[in-house]
């Protein structure tokens, strides 16, 4: 009988970092998502080795993320996409994101990480591309992935 109360609280020991593990990253995600709620805009972008930030962008592409999981991209006051978005894990200061169009057709896979609590920069794979960055980066002639830094978008 003490044998088993031993084997039993041994398995309960090693099985309890697992099970917080998976709470400090829920509450990870949780916080994330939290932070990427709200308008943001496009204040510099890099794809195909060309990069355009300021009044190359105007009118400035927005990007929206709401509180349900659903998301909606809009230039000059046009909606030009809409789908959902969930973030699927953070390991550290890396956010892991996933969007996908109404239309289902592809995910995008996309790391990003938080400049300040109203700036961040997002690596994303274009669809039919690359799978989720590993990197901000953009290695020279890669034409699967994009850069962009976004900024809280303020009335």
């Amino acid at each position: 009988m003490t044998r088993r109360i031993f084997i039993a609280g041994l398995c309960g020991s090693l099985l309890a970092p697992a099970v917080l593990a998976d709470d400090a990253d829920e509450k990870a995600i949780a916080a994330a998502a939290k932070s990427l709620e709200g308008t943001w805009v496009i204040t510099e972008l890099e794809y195909d080795g060309r990069s355009a930030k300021g009044d190359a962008l105007k009118p400035q592409p927005r990007k929206t993320y709401s509180k349900d999981g659903t998301s909606k991209n809009e230039r000059d006051g046009t909606v030009t996409k809409e789908g959902f978005w969930k973030i699927v894990g953070v390991n550290g200061k890396v956010v892991h994101l996933n969007e996908t169009p109404t239309n289902k057709k592809e995910t995008v896979e996309a790391i990003l990480e938080f400049i300040d609590r109203d700036s961040f920069r997002m690596c994303a794979a274009v669809p039919g591309g690359e799978k989720r960055p590993t990197k901000f980066e953009i290695p020279k002639g890669n034409r699967s992935l994009l850069l962009a830094t976004y900024k809280r978008f303020k009335e």
